[in-house]
C-alpha cells in the first residue's frame, strides 16, 4: 500500500476544506477554554477575530504556495497590524505599529501582570492578558497549519494548543472545568476526525486491494 493524492495529485476540495475547518475548531476550542480564567464571556469575542483571521491567513498562504519562510514573515507582519489595531487603537500609523504602540501595549501588559502572583481566577479580561493570549493564538495558527499540512505532523501540530489547555487548567478555577474540557475536547475531537479523514482520502491502494486497504486503515484509526 502506498500513499498519495487522490484527485489530480491533490486531495478533493471538500476533504481539504474539512481538514482546515478541523484546525479552526481546535483553535476556537482552545480560546473558549480560557473561560476558567476570566469572568464572563467578553474575552472570547475579543479573541475570536485573531483566531479566525489567523486560521484564514495561514490557509490562504499555503494555498498560494508561499514558501514557509515567506509565509511566516507575512503572518507575523499581519499579526502585528491586527494586534495593534485591536488592542492599541490610536497609536498606529495607517495600521502600522509605532513606538507609541509598543509603549501602550507594554503598559497594558505590565499593569495586568503586576499582581499576577496574587490574582485568583476568574479575573476581569484586561487588555494586557488578552493581547498576550491573542499573540500566542496567532502564532499557533501558523504553526498548526504548517506542521499539519506541510510536514504531515498532525499530532505535533496540536501540541501547543494542548499544552496551553493543560497550563490553564493548572492556573484556573475548578468551577468551570467541565465546560472547559467539553469546549476544548470538542475542538480536539473535530480536529482529529478531520485529520484521519484526510489521511484516508489520501490513500492510494494497489489495484485489487482497495477494500482490504480501507479495512486496515479503519482498524488502525479505531485503535
Amino acid at each position: 500500500m502506498t500513499t498519495g493524492p487522490t484527485v489530480g495529485g491533490r486531495r478533493p476540495d471538500t476533504t481539504a476544506l474539512a481538514t482546515e475547518l478541523g484546525r479552526l475548531a481546535l483553535a476556537v476550542g482552545t480560546a473558549a477554554s480560557f473561560n476558567r480564567l476570566f469572568t464572563g464571556w467578553d474575552f472570547l469575542g475579543r479573541l475570536l477575530p485573531t483566531v479566525v483571521i489567523g486560521w484564514a491567513l495561514a490557509a490562504a498562504l499555503r494555498r498560494l504556495r508561499a514558501p514557509v519562510g515567506v509565509g511566516l514573515a507575512v503572518h507575523l507582519v499581519v499579526g502585528a497590524v491586527l494586534l495593534t489595531v485591536q488592542f492599541a487603537p490610536g497609536t498606529h500609523l495607517l495600521g502600522l505599529p509605532t513606538p507609541d504602540t509598543a509603549h501602550a501595549l507594554g503598559r497594558a501588559i505590565e499593569s495586568s501582570f503586576a499582581e499576577f502572583s496574587e490574582l485568583v481566577a476568574p479575573v476581569p479580561p484586561r487588555d494586557g492578558f488578552l493581547v498576550v493570549i491573542a499573540a500566542g493564538l496567532w502564532i499557533f495558527a501558523a504553526f498548526l497549519d504548517i506542521a499539519a499540512e506541510r510536514f504531515r505532523g498532525t499530532v505535533q501540530a496540536a501540541v501547543p494548543h494542548t499544552a496551553v489547555f493543560v497550563t490553564v487548567g493548572v492556573l484556573a478555577r475548578s468551577s468551570g472545568r467541565t465546560l472547559a474540557v467539553a469546549l476544548f475536547g470538542t475542538g480536539l475531537l473535530l480536529y482529529a476526525v478531520t485529520q484521519v479523514g484526510s489521511a484516508a482520502a489520501a490513500q492510494r491502494w494497489v489495484d485489487g486491494h482497495e477494500r482490504r486497504g480501507v479495512r486496515a486503515f479503519a482498524g488502525r484509526s479505531a485503535v
